[in-house]
């Protein structure tokens, strides 16, 4: 029961189950009940016994000056909203949330480790590939997010300033772009890195308001940056190919064709065999 301010008093059949002011001891019908001197931070819950089925349950709460509209006429009453939840039911649900949560912020997890572990080995090497880095930025922020829109997170932590759920999407996706610009060639992949540039940076004062216009044009800069992604994904591979067919092509050189036909070419046998 959500009742904030109210004292409340609970019976099943008669009953008393609860009660905020255990001085008043009479049934239902007898009580004053006073409003509270302060605000309940948490819904107040009670637990029914294993033989309620059947019964009749009755919530008696308070109501105070202010509900009054006049004075001197009936006065409004807001009941607090009940809920009747099952303890089964409820842990149910949070066990199969924590698995919908936990398996795709594990893969995540692995993926970051193995891209971690392919950029080293690189660098040990001699060649440090920065996209490599920026995709494990990627995995990570992805992973952020899974973990982020769980319902269950404020239960266990202090409830976030932030939108980490957001944040980490935000970041996600600009790094994606700045990633596959990366991995691309020539003039057109700064269409990726600007798209990544305008969804990451307008994300930032637009989560502070829902209903912000920049929100919104962050979220299209980044659904058209992954478009144009698609589309200079099948450009880059139609030059790529294009330039493999070339060199093949270019590779023979005429003095290759002169050595082929040098070789092929009879030669002449002399008198008296060949020693």
């Amino acid at each position: 029961m959500d009742t904030v301010n109210r004292s409340v008093a609970v019976f099943l059949d008669g009953e008393r189950l609860y009660t905020d002011c255990p001085e008043q001891s009479g049934r239902v019908g007898e009580l004053t009940l006073p409003m509270l001197g302060w605000d309940r931070l948490e819904p107040l819950e009670i637990s029914l016994p294993s033989d309620y089925l059947g019964k009749t349950l009755t919530i008696a709460q308070s109501t105070g000056l202010g509900e009054k509209q006049i004075p001197e006429m009936e006065p409004t009453v807001y009941p607090s909203p009940v809920w009747v939840s099952c303890g089964y039911a409820y842990e149910s649900r949070i066990i199969a949330e924590s698995f919908q949560t936990a398996i795709p912020a594990a893969l995540c997890f692995v993926l970051g480790l193995l891209l971690s572990a392919a950029f080293l080995w690189q660098g040990f090497r001699g060649r440090w590939d920065v996209g490599l880095l920026i995709f494990t930025l990627a995995a990570f922020s992805l992973m952020l997010a899974r973990l982020g829109s769980a319902s269950f997170l404020t239960h266990y932590f202090p409830f976030p300033q932030t939108d980490v759920n957001a944040l980490s999407r935000t970041l996600c996706l600009t790094a994606l772009l700045v990633f596959l610009g990366e991995r691309g060639s020539g003039r057109l992949r700064w269409l990726l890195w600007g798209a990544a540039a305008v969804h990451g940076v307008l994300a930032l004062p637009g989560r502070a308001s829902a209903a912000s216009v920049l929100t919104s044009v962050s979220e299209y800069a980044g659904l058209l940056g992954l478009l144009a992604a698609a589309v200079l994904s099948l450009v880059w591979r139609k030059r790529g190919t294009a330039s493999t067919a070339c060199s093949h092509r270019c590779s023979w050189q005429p003095w290759d064709w002169g050595r082929q036909s040098a070789a092929s070419a009879p030669w002449p046998i002399p008198h008296g065999g060949v020693s």
